[in-house]
């Protein structure tokens, strides 16, 4: 298998980490603070504040979608299409990134409690 040396990134983790450089195909590889990986945001310190910002920001969009399409706000039927639309946004690969911080679960928390 073939790779092309521009899609590729170096992403140096830890704070004694020696940040060397590396080439592929006579190529210097670009070193980055962050990088996507099946839809969840990794950044260099580790932390998911960048993931949880990224989906809330998602979330708030689509909830905004919804409030504006929908003219009748029943509950129940605002609760469906919230758990349909709104909140698979927040919890995707919430395994990997799962927030400990406390601004990062306010912001998650946030959209919530906008939607009720």
């Amino acid at each position: 298998m073939l790779f092309n040396s521009d899609k590729c990134h170096i992403l140096h983790l830890g704070h004694r980490n020696a940040r060397y450089e590396y080439t592929m195909e006579g190529r210097v590889l670009e070193a980055v603070e962050s990088e996507k990986d099946v839809g969840v945001i990794v950044h260099q310190s580790l932390k998911p504040s960048l993931q949880c910002a990224r989906a809330a920001g998602r979330a708030n969009a689509i909830l905004g979608q919804l409030s504006r399409a929908v003219g009748y706000r029943d509950k129940n039927t605002f609760l469906k299409l919230y758990k349909t639309y709104v909140r698979p946004h927040l919890e995707y690969a919430v395994t990997s990134w799962s927030p400990w911080s406390v601004g990062d679960k306010e912001v998650l928390e946030r959209v919530q409690r906008r939607a009720l």
